[in-house]
């Protein structure tokens, strides 16, 4: 792509090579150094081929050598083309300003892009980008990255690493956040305590002294295995063990004598404009939406020149798909019905990996607007979760 465009400002020629020693004619030109691409057989002793202007000057000894004949079929590229025009001083002009605006529009950042933020907002990560001097419509020269790189530690907390690489119009931001606290070694010491409220049904204890037995109701955070151990001498131990316990997870709500649903009817209209920097331009001129109910998405393209060099022009398409909104009556039992599988659905989004729901549970009660619904689970779960201690002098 790139010797293309090489060759499109360069200027080329499309040649036609006659003669019965077309191959050696070929090879004596790639032996000279000189380029030709496209080579396309049109007949037994005739060949179409592409060739750089300079190279056309230096290829008649290998013509005379091999008595071809070359003719010129047709001139291309900006050169031969300009040359052609010379005369139309408006359009020398146009094209002069056109050249200088691309330049222009691609010595700016018109794209940030943001890579590895999770759990940081990608917007309040761009608003200090711009308070550091990165950002839309900025100048992309002289930009010191270590610089920009401590400011930006200073003002996002939870990042533990960012670079800036600025590549074409793109501005492609890296970022790594914090972690949690490491994990406890195997070999530090430390506590098993409860995760979360429960009766102990079932003890694993691989090292460490038991503080609770089956059967005991235990808090969050109650100590359930110590790993000091008292003797003849004071022992730290890292506590190892599974604690098994009989949980209860509960989510409550209120809701409506109602729900509704939304049906696509299979009409779309789609609404297209063209964006320059913080303006949009539609492209006709129609209302926000012609239906009364509809599902919108929004797509948009980036518009660039090749690889990273991106223009501050986007071209948007809002997509109006036409819904029908229906509305239905409940009584307050098809409600309590309807609304828990949202509260179950929470619920179990937040129990941790290996919990077995033992039992499900729902309770509603009637009020002025609806109903107020409560949910529960009761579950199997291991609520060992281990703590370091803390050595003090």
């Amino acid at each position: 792509m790139l010797i293309r465009i090489i060759n499109f400002f360069r200027g080329y020629l499309v040649i036609e090579a006659c003669g019965a020693f077309l191959e050696r004619f070929i090879n004596l030109a790639i032996k000279s150094k000189i380029y030709l691409w496209d080579i396309e057989k049109k007949e037994k002793n005739k060949a179409e081929m592409k060739i750089s202007i300079r190279g056309f000057h230096r290829i008649r000894k290998a013509a005379y050598r091999t008595k071809t004949r070359v003719r010129i079929k047709e001139k291309r590229g900006l050169p031969p083309y300009l040359h052609k025009r010379r005369k139309r001083k408006a359009f020398l002009f146009g094209i002069a300003v056109f050249i200088a605006a691309v330049i222009l529009l691609t010595s700016f950042i018109w794209s940030v892009e943001i890579e590895g933020a999770e759990k940081i907002e990608k917007n309040s990560i761009r608003d200090a980008l711009r308070s550091c001097g990165i950002g839309v419509g900025v100048v992309k020269y002289n930009h010191d990255k270590r610089v920009i790189q401590r400011e930006m530690m200073k003002k996002v907390p939870g990042l533990s690493w960012i670079w800036v690489d600025i590549k074409g119009t793109r501005a492609i931001v890296t970022v790594k956040e914090r972690t949690g606290k490491p994990e406890i070694k195997s070999d530090d010491p430390c506590n098993i305590v409860a995760s979360c409220d429960g009766v102990i049904t079932r003890m694993i204890v691989r090292d460490g002294q038991k503080m609770v037995q089956e059967g005991d109701v235990v808090s969050k955070g109650q100590l359930l295995v110590s790993g000091v151990m008292e003797g003849a001498e004071l022992q730290l131990r890292h506590a190892d063990g599974e604690i098994y316990a009989t949980t209860w997870h509960e989510k409550n709500g209120s809701f409506p004598l109602s729900k509704t649903e939304s049906l696509k009817t299979g009409r779309v209209y789609k609404k297209h404009s063209v964006a320059v920097g913080g303006f949009s331009i539609p492209v006709y001129h129609f209302k926000r939406s012609p239906y009364k109910d509809a599902d919108v998405s929004e797509k948009e393209y980036s518009l660039h020149l090749w690889g990273d060099l991106y223009l501050p022009l986007r071209l948007k398409t809002e997509v109006f798909e036409e819904t029908n909104i229906l509305k239905y009556d409940l009584t307050p039992q098809e409600a309590a019905l309807y609304y828990s599988g949202e509260l179950f659905a929470e619920l179990e989004d937040g129990l941790s990996d290996g919990t077995k729901i033992l039992d499900r549970d729902m309770q509603y009660v009637k009020t002025e607007n609806g109903i107020d619904l409560k949910c529960m689970l009761t579950c199997s779960e291991n609520i060992s979760e281990t703590r370091e201690i803390e050595i003090t002098e």
